[in-house]
Parts: C-alpha cells; structure tokens; sequence
C-alpha cells in the first residue's frame, strides 16, 4: 500500500522520508513483539499445541523468529525502492539473500543439521538489511539516526517485554497456564512502554497517517 505514496511524493524529499520513516516504525512496532513473544513463549505453544515431540524445533522456531523481524524490516524499504523507479534493488536484495543462503546451507548443514539451515536462512539478512537501509537514505536523505530512532522505541519496547518473562518463565512449569500468562504480561508491558514512550495520541495518528496517504 505504501508503493503509491512513494510514486506519487518521489519529487518532495521530506515528505517521502517522514512516510517512509512512519512506514518502518509501523512495521517494527508489530513484527518486534511477535519476535519477543515466540522467544518468551515459543517452548509453551509448541508442546500446548503440537506436543512434547515437536519440542526440539523449538531453537529452530526462535531462530525464524529472527528471520522474521529482519526480513520484515527489509521488505518495507521495497514501496520506496519501487516508487522511486528502482525495480532492480528488491530484485537484488532478493538474490543476493538466495544466494548467501544457498552457500551456507550445505557446510551449516554437515555441522549444525536442520539447524545449520535455519542459520543459513538467517545469517545473509543483516548485511542485506544494512545495505537496504543505506540506499534507502540515499534516495529520502536524513541521517543515520533518524532511521535507529525509528526502530528504538520498538526494538526498547519488545526486549524489556521479553526481559520481564524470563524470571516467571524460569518458575513454571512449561503449560498452557505459563504461555496465557507470559503472552498477557509481556503484551502487557509491550503495549505499556509503546505507548509511555510514543504517547497513545502518537500511536493513533500514525496509524491514521499510513492509512490516508496510501489511499
């Protein structure tokens, strides 16, 4: 929904960068929790839900997790990347993550097993996510530090969420009571801190701004 927004502004710099810079804050505020939560809660969904047996893919389930938020966090410089008439940067992110990946795979795999895979998933995306934020700059300006703001309310948010499980998680036993009550209170504090830190009217009109100028 962003591609639109960026055709249409490619020729008014700051405008782009604010959307863009909302943009990547939207994205962050809901992928960080959902990493937080699978770490805090992974262990509990899996034996709730799957059963004991499926309980060793949990590391591999954390380990997507990551994936996840940084594969997120790349894919909302893709609208800009495209609005700006730059077709060939997506396509090259993309091959260069399906590339790295492919090469790992296999010695990750001797050593590691499904593991060694799951790494070779993971470990080519914070290059290509560095590279993305480095042309992303490039074409809406702005420092470096506008873009690390963008993600640290998130980022703070969802790591003192997933801080304030552990002692409980640590206490209990893994159930379907322990997962109710990691997932409440660490959504809890998520949601907390978010809007402590950002202000619950900041929170609404960011939300209403994405919407409206990607009509």
């Amino acid at each position: 929904v962003a591609f639109p927004l960026y055709a249409r502004l490619q020729h008014e710099q700051d405008r782009v960068r604010r959307a863009f810079l909302e943009l990547l804050q939207g994205t962050a505020l809901l992928v960080f929790p959902l990493c937080a939560m699978i770490f805090l809660a992974g262990e509990d969904f899996t034996r709730v839900f799957l059963g004991d047996k499926w309980a060793p893919l949990v590391p591999i389930l954390e380990l997507l997790a990551l994936f996840n938020v940084l594969r997120a966090v790349t894919l909302a410089t893709h609208p800009l990347f495209l609005g700006a008439g730059r077709a060939a940067l997506p396509a090259g992110l993309f091959l260069f993550e399906f590339l790295g990946m492919v090469l790992l795979a296999f010695p990750l795999a001797r050593v590691w097993g499904v593991m060694g895979v799951a790494w070779a998933a993971v470990l080519p995306l914070p290059f290509s996510l560095g590279w993305a934020m480095a042309r992303a700059r490039g074409l809406v300006g702005g420092t470096p530090g506008e873009f690390y703001r963008a993600l640290a309310v998130p980022g703070v948010a969802a790591g003192c969420a997933l801080l304030s499980g552990l002692p409980l998680k640590h206490e209990l036993a893994p159930s379907g009571a322990r997962l109710a009550v990691l997932l409440l209170g660490a959504g809890a504090v998520y949601l907390a801190l978010v809007l402590g830190l950002l202000g619950r009217e900041y929170v609404r009109n960011l939300w209403d701004r994405i919407r409206q100028e990607a009509k």
